[in-house]
């Protein structure tokens, strides 16, 4: 008897420490489930042929070499990294900004990585709909370029990112064939001596009106597109600027600024301009071929929408500096095409989504970089005095973010039509730049305070 009941306590001891032993602990999976299962990483796209490396129509450059870097992550980092398109609701704009802010409020983020631009880093983060990956720079960041982080950052937090080196994309572009048929200076040949500005601008646009033709519909114009594409450059080329960052204040009526406004109403007084000049693909004039400058970006040379199908050459020249300004070259950049980390509350996700996103890209050095965009340079400006001309002041950047400040670009009270209206006048005469802003600077003096949070 003795003996059963030794048997039975013993089998009973052993069944209490067999139900006492922890359960072995599954790997961590990022909240897939099975622990063997890869965590899939979406990453959000407004063109996915243009990103993801095995699409049949991917348009990117070093296809294989992408392929092949994709591969090595998914399987060091077991992952799956999934490609996805913006749903039809969230297409531009405030749309794609509310689907992102709604789906977290939703706590259902549509990805973990969003691509979005600069212009919308301020409502995102305020709605905590995206993280700061500052925690996470050192380890998994380390290749983000210096400028990289300053247009990335908001209220001293790093938001949004890019592996491309912020460069500036803007400058005035010329029908070369126009040109040579007129027998005019190449203005890139006046670049290049140190003489391209203001008042030499001015003299080579005289002696471009007086070889042009002014044979009724068929006129010919020196100088076309919107004035505030002008106006945007040719303020900081005088010192000044339209929002300064720095001091927190609205810059726009500063005496920089009105000295640049008055400078183009000099220009458009003396006929210079086209009648109907407008932006980016520019009026049907321009695409005749019947306007020699156009204000533009490098990307327009290669789009359908915009230049991609002009049927003339077209040359390239920096905008030119005031007489008086000293200081370097800079052109102002704005709508960056950037990405952002979804805020969600699996936080190590978070962290792997934004080392992911990293060891996809092709790192390239300063030098290797240049080498390519130089290249690409060459493909399309065809000419090595216009590719000197773009590699000389395209690394001169400053984040201009009159755009991100929630007022609409082209409303009743923005900078753009009232400048545009006040340069264009009425019966011909031009009205006063400084008076005409007076009246919206509160309107963005109060928005720049909230973006800034004060």
């Amino acid at each position: 008897m003795k003996k059963i009941f030794a048997s039975i306590f013993i089998l009973l001891l052993a069944l209490v420490l067999v139900s006492c032993k922890k359960p072995e602990k599954k790997p961590d999976d990022g909240g897939n489930g099975d622990g063997n299962k890869p965590t899939t990483i979406k990453i959000m796209h407004g063109a996915l042929n243009e990103v993801d490396p095995f699409d049949p129509s991917f348009s990117g450059q070093n296809q294989e070499e992408r392929q092949a870097l994709q591969k090595d992550v998914e399987k060091r980092l077991n992952v799956k990294v999934q490609y996805v398109a913006y749903p039809t609701d969230a297409g531009w704009g405030p749309a794609r900004v509310d689907k992102i802010i709604e789906q977290h409020k939703n706590k259902a983020p549509m990805a973990d990585i969003y691509w979005t631009t600069t212009s919308w880093t301020s409502q995102l983060a305020n709605e905590f709909a995206i993280a700061p990956v500052d925690q996470w720079v050192s380890t998994h960041g380390k290749n983000l370029d210096e400028a990289v982080r300053q247009i990335g950052t908001y209220k001293g937090q790093f938001y949004s990112f890019t592996s491309a080196k912020p460069t500036g994309q803007l400058g005035l572009y010329f029908n070369e064939n126009l040109l040579k048929e007129k027998g005019l200076e190449n203005p890139a040949e006046i670049f290049k001596r140190g003489e391209w500005t203001w008042s030499k601008f001015d003299e080579w646009s005289k002696k471009a009106q007086a070889v042009l033709s002014k044979d009724g519909e068929n006129s010919e114009y020196v100088l076309g597109g919107a004035y505030p594409m002008w106006a945007q450059s040719l303020v900081p080329l005088n010192g000044g600027n339209l929002v300064n960052l720095e001091t927190g204040r609205v810059g726009f009526d500063s005496a920089a600024a009105i000295e640049a406004y008055n400078e183009i109403i000099k220009w458009v007084g003396k006929g210079y301009f086209e009648p109907t000049g407008t932006y980016d693909a520019g009026s049907p004039e321009w695409q005749a071929g019947r306007v020699l400058m156009h204000p533009g970006a490098f990307w327009f040379l290669n789009a359908p929408n915009r230049w991609g199908t002009l049927n003339f050459n077209l040359g390239y020249v920096p905008y030119p500096v005031s007489d008086s300004y000293k200081g370097k070259y800079v052109t102002p950049i704005s709508g960056e095409a950037v990405y952002n980390i979804a805020n969600q509350e699996d936080k190590a996700k978070q962290e792997l989504a934004f080392q992911v996103w990293n060891e996809l890209q092709l790192w390239r050095s300063n030098a290797e970089g240049t080498r390519e965009f130089k290249a690409v340079l060459k493909s399309r400006l065809r000419e090595d005095i216009y590719v000197d001309a773009f590699l000389e002041i395209y690394e001169g950047i400053y984040l201009e973010i009159l755009d991100d400040l929630g007022i609409p670009s082209y409303g009743a009270n923005s900078w753009r039509p009232t400048i545009a209206s006040t340069i264009r006048g009425e019966n011909g005469v031009s009205g006063d730049p400084r008076s005409a802003l007076a009246a919206i600077k509160p309107i963005y003096q109060d928005a720049l305070d909230k973006y800034l949070g004060k």
